[in-house]
């Protein structure tokens, strides 16, 4: 049975094919670039596959537009335990909302990589935690990598502190990158300290 599926850089792929009727692969894998309509047919072969546990879309055109649309296919994932989106575009507050389009589908999520070029900033944590504020969406999360994510200052710590304090079994945070500096750290051991 199909397990893995890998598309390398450049090579065409059909959501509909019968392949990916025929089997259900639980890792799948799109190395290198995707232009932004491969990010609007992957919402369609996200649909055919359910059993999906790993999706690795690093270095792809993922937006926020993206994200909006895959809500709906993410609904059946209820078996997805790592969502890669490091190197994509998912920026500021509109790649926060579009994240809260995909996390609350994800309940089994174990780890999350927002990290490197997805420019959240301060203002996105804070979207982010707004809006999963009172679930139990991020409880399973045992690793979040938010390198290189333009999260600076008291703002971005305050922000993070909010982000963690519902994540309940957090093992690895990875903050690389990020100008918090020490006012950032206090602010949100601050924030962790007070919930």
């Amino acid at each position: 049975k199909l397990k893995r599926i890998e598309l390398g850089e450049g090579l065409a792929w059909k959501p509909q094919s019968s392949i990916f009727s025929l089997s259900q692969p639980h890792h799948l894998e799109f190395c290198g670039k995707t232009t932004t309509s491969d990010g609007i047919g992957i919402a369609s072969l996200l649909l055919g596959l359910p059993s999906l546990k790993a999706l690795n879309l690093a270095e792809s055109c993922v937006d926020s537009t993206s994200l909006t649309r895959w809500g709906g296919a993410m609904q059946t994932h209820r078996h997805l335990e790592v969502l890669n989106l490091s190197r994509c575009l998912v920026a500021s507050d509109a790649g926060a909302r579009g994240l809260l389009k995909v996390l609350p589908k994800l309940s089994r999520l174990r780890s999350l990589d927002l990290s490197r070029r997805n420019l959240l900033g301060a203002h996105g944590v804070s979207v982010l935690a707004q809006g999963l504020q009172g679930t139990d969406h991020l409880t399973h999360l045992n690793h979040l990598d938010l390198s290189e994510s333009a999260i600076c200052g008291s703002a971005g710590g305050e922000a993070l502190g909010h982000l963690l304090s519902l994540c309940d079994n957090l093992q690895s945070l990875a903050l690389e990158d990020n100008a918090l500096a020490s006012e950032g750290l206090g602010a949100m051991l601050l924030v962790l300290q007070e919930m």
